[in-house]
């Protein structure tokens, strides 16, 4: 672990704050509106708390292997050769991830901010300034992410800013969508947290005991949950319901609106600071599979394989086109992460704890 350096405690809170608010901070109000009404805040609250039971048991993997990240454990718990084999098909989940996120970033800009340039120009910005980022070293990276970190207090100024215009009968009678709907608003809100897993990858680089770390990604989590929350009310009782459902960027809508003498295109300064997360968000999944790869194909320079996952991201993201490409690329999302963020660590867990599995280095 010490070729890549070690992060502070105060650092990884940063870390995982950035690799789950990124790109879908705009739409997640629309996106939960659309399956629970007014009542998707209550969706992600309890998304939420589902989280959470997730990171504490994976503080039962960082405890038994404090020294490991996700690709070692895999081949020290399953062997080496069916470890590789799950290691390959996570370094392939967090470059689809950057896919992702790079195509709905061209999607959102093209529409609000630069229709007739072509999507290639706005895909190689974003993986050009990711590269330059990623090719350091991790705590060089994470004290860019720290500083990084004061545009969420922009976020919170102009949603505070835009309560003037509230009214809160939008999302009464608290519970009217039902339980049905909220039920099923809790599946798109965890969604909304993806990247929660990696959590599995800077544990290792990370100064402190297991106790520590599984309390930092606690308070991170419930950060990323409270900024989420406000996001979705503040949206929800500004917008009115027949408003939201025409603008799948209701965020982005809300703060379009707004008038300044200063400032006469708020929503362009808006856009460009949230273009901010989409980097964060992308290189961090970008990092994540390069060090994935470096382990797993023997690497010996990590940046190596920085430029073959920035690579690849770019040209399949340049290759698909349109809104429905990307209906289809969120549908496949949905699914592929349940495997990845949900189910498959889920499985490791029960694992390690069923068989008693644990590294020499466990506390």
């Amino acid at each position: 672990m010490k070729k890549h350096g070690q992060i502070e405690l105060y650092q990884l809170f940063f870390l995982l704050v950035h690799v789950q608010i990124g790109v879908s901070v705009v739409t997640l109000p629309y996106d939960l509106y659309l399956v629970a009404d007014g009542d998707g805040w209550i969706s992600i609250l309890i998304a939420g708390v589902v989280i959470q039971i997730f990171i504490l048991l994976f503080g039962i993997v960082i405890k038994r292997y404090p020294n490991d990240h996700l690709f070692q454990i895999a081949e020290k718990v399953f062997g080496k050769g069916p470890g590789k084999v799950i290691s390959f098909f996570y370094i392939a989940y967090f470059i689809y991830l950057g896919v992702f996120i790079l195509n709905k970033y061209a999607l959102i800009i093209s529409a609000w901010m630069m229709p007739f340039t072509p999507n290639w120009v706005l895909i190689s910005l974003i993986a050009l300034i990711s590269l330059y980022i990623i090719t350091a070293e991790l705590p060089i990276i994470a004290r860019f992410f720290v500083l990084s970190s004061l545009i969420f207090i922009v976020y919170i100024v102009f949603g505070l800013y835009a309560l003037k215009n509230m009214d809160i009968t939008y999302i009464l009678p608290i519970g009217d969508a039902g339980t049905d709907k909220i039920m099923k608003g809790i599946f798109p809100a965890i969604l909304a947290f993806n990247g929660f897993g990696t959590l599995f990858i800077f544990a290792p680089f990370t100064k402190g005991k297991s106790q520590q770390i599984t309390k930092v990604a606690s308070i991170a989590n419930a950060f990323v949950t409270l900024f989420y929350l406000f996001i979705i009310i503040v949206t929800l009782v500004v917008l009115s319901p027949s408003e939201i459902v025409l603008v799948p960027e209701p965020v982005l809508y809300l703060v379009k609106s707004f008038t300044f003498k200063v400032i006469e295109r708020p929503d362009l300064l808006f856009t460009a600071i949230w273009v901010v997360l989409v980097i964060t968000t992308y290189a961090l999944f970008i990092y994540t599979a390069s060090l994935g790869m470096q382990q797993t194909f023997n690497m010996r320079q990590r940046k190596t394989a920085v430029y073959i996952g920035i690579a690849i991201s770019f040209f399949i993201s340049i290759s698909f086109k349109g809104t429905y490409t990307l209906v289809t690329f969120t549908n496949m999302d949905q699914e592929i992460s349940t495997i990845f963020s949900i189910i498959f660590p889920l499985l490791i867990v029960m694992y390690i704890v069923i068989f008693g599995k644990r590294s020499e280095e466990s506390e």
